[in-house]
């Protein structure tokens, strides 16, 4: 059944502006091309991060994402 918001289409239609964008080919394109209409879609590194969580909780998460926006501690300050 055709979608006016089908992957493929969507895929097909922003190609040229999303092509650069690191890891769109590895998750949209089969092949180098976007999908075919109705074509299955796999995202392996989505299904682990949801895994992850699965088995180690949101509080994980959490602490990573705090962890990724507190700025790093310079080699002066750690010497202290």
């Amino acid at each position: 059944m055709w979608s006016p918001w089908s992957q493929a289409r969507l895929t097909a239609e922003k190609l040229d502006e999303l092509k650069g964008v690191p890891g769109f080919a590895a998750t949209f394109l089969t092949d180098g091309k976007p999908p075919e209409t109705g074509a299955g879609l796999r995202q392996a590194a989505l299904a682990a991060t949801l895994d992850h969580l699965a088995k180690a909780g949101l509080d994980d998460f959490i602490a990573a994402m705090s962890a990724a926006r507190s700025p790093p501690i310079s080699n002066a300050w750690a010497a202290r």
